[in-house]
């Protein structure tokens, strides 16, 4: 009501720090690593939704810590095939996590520090230029991200929104001097969406019940584009059409509580663009 105190401050601070060493093995291997600490605030919408009253800022929720590091290598070989392998580990503290407040509505959602995580995997990067009009890029990225703390019996239950494989591919073909062609496709596995051990596989909504993991999907792409001189000025024309099969898929989704149990955003279907750019 117009009687609560509706303003607050929150201030918060952090020194992080990181090391790293790159080494030159030889011309096609360069070996890196390295190990340091990270700090992530309350957002604002983490922030000015109270759930001990109305107004002021929420005192419960604490910054997000962690620490890790990685190990990779890198390497051009002849400038026809280049690659990147990282393998990564992170240790979190205080995890956000989003949760709803009974008589509060449906329209406010809460967030709090859940507990500490694990994540590590392999991030991977290819590219292969066997000729001067031919290129095929690879990008993977695989990743275990799970809660470590014992807090609400999460322990060992998946981070939402981490889908555990991703798989990024294209081919392109220049051809008639200023033409470039190209064809991609992205694959992304499953994902959770609930924190809550009480309802981690599945849960009951309006009676029906319904899966706690959202499926992977796969789309495909297209892109053609056209390069050109407007006297001093390199010009370049593309036409580019997304998800080109009409994919029917999730871009995102937000975990809650309550009978309303989860928030789907769906992606769009069918994406045409077109782009003039001038380089002066």
């Amino acid at each position: 009501t117009d009687s609560l105190q509706t303003s607050g401050s929150r201030a918060f601070s952090n020194t992080s720090a990181r090391f790293g060493l790159v080494y030159d093995a030889a011309k096609f291997l360069n070996i890196y690593a390295s190990y340091g600490t990270g700090f992530l605030v309350p957002t604002e919408d983490e922030l000015y939704n109270n759930p001990v009253t109305y107004g002021g800022f929420n005192e419960m929720i604490k910054p997000a810590t962690f620490m890790g590091g990685e190990l990779g290598i890198r390497g051009d070989a002849g400038k026809k095939f280049y690659y990147d392998i990282t393998g990564y580990y992170i240790d979190t503290k205080n995890e956000f996590s989003r949760y709803s407040v009974p008589g509060r509505g449906n329209n406010a959602a809460f967030f709090r520090n859940q507990g500490s995580s694990t994540r590590y995997g392999i991030e991977t990067y290819v590219s292969y230029v066997p000729t001067d009009f031919l290129k095929f890029d690879v990008a993977y990225t695989w990743l275990h991200a799970q809660y470590t703390s014992t807090k609400d019996s999460i322990n060992g239950h998946w981070i939402p929104q981490c889908p555990q494989h991703i798989l990024a591919a294209e081919a392109s073909v220049k051809f008639l001097k200023h033409f470039t062609f190209g064809v991609n496709a992205e694959y992304q596995s499953k994902w959770y969406i609930q924190v809550d051990d009480s309802i981690y596989n599945q849960f009951t909504e309006n009676g029906i019940k319904r899966n706690s993991w959202v499926p992977g999907f796969t789309t495909f792409g297209a892109q053609l584009s056209y390069k050109f001189n407007l006297g001093p000025i390199q010009s370049e024309i593309s036409v580019f059409g997304k998800n080109l099969f009409d994919e029917q898929y999730f871009g995102f989704t937000e975990p809650n509580n309550g009978s309303d149990y989860n928030s789907f955003q769906a992606a769009p279907g069918r994406e045409f663009f077109a782009s003039l750019k001038l380089r002066f």
